[in-house]
């Protein structure tokens, strides 16, 4: 790719963006940033939030393409990386998978990830509200819609 680009995956637990990621990763030629993989990493770490944030700037600051796979359900939360991968002048295509409904729920509960059933189906609840459509407004240069489940 000649150009920097950000693809980003947004969506609930379960909804398909890692088996995603992991399709377009060499279609796309680049690396996978992920934050629930980084999340586990630093999880025995104060400041997780601020050490994924570090890691997402310097690969930023590389200036690769890659895919960035994590959950990103709210405008707000997308404004933060879009604002700063623009400013290092990468081109962001979204990947909307959706809140997720109870078949993501049920796909978590076979791949916990070291967490309680209830636990997944607080975080599964939180998606649901959380979750607000992605705009081509915010900054995207596409919304692709690769599948909801």
């Amino acid at each position: 790719m000649d150009n920097k680009e950000l693809h980003m995956m947004i969506g609930g637990i379960g909804t398909g963006k890692t088996t995603h990621s992991q399709e377009l990763v060499n279609d796309l030629k680049c690396k996978i940033f992920s934050a629930d993989e980084l999340a586990e990493q630093y999880s025995n770490e104060n400041n997780i939030e601020e050490l994924i944030d570090a890691e997402f700037k310097r690969q930023l600051k590389s200036g690769e393409s890659f895919i960035l796979d994590g959950k990103y359900l709210t405008v707000e939360g997308r404004k933060i990386i879009l604002d700063n991968a623009k400013n290092e002048g990468y081109k962001i295509y979204g990947y909307d998978f959706g809140a997720g409904n109870v078949i993501s729920l049920l796909r978590r509960f076979r791949k916990p990830r070291r967490l309680l059933k209830e636990i997944w189906e607080g975080i599964y609840e939180n998606d649901k509200s959380s979750y607000e459509t992605p705009e081509i407004e915010e900054g995207f240069e596409k919304i692709n819609f690769p599948r909801k489940s």
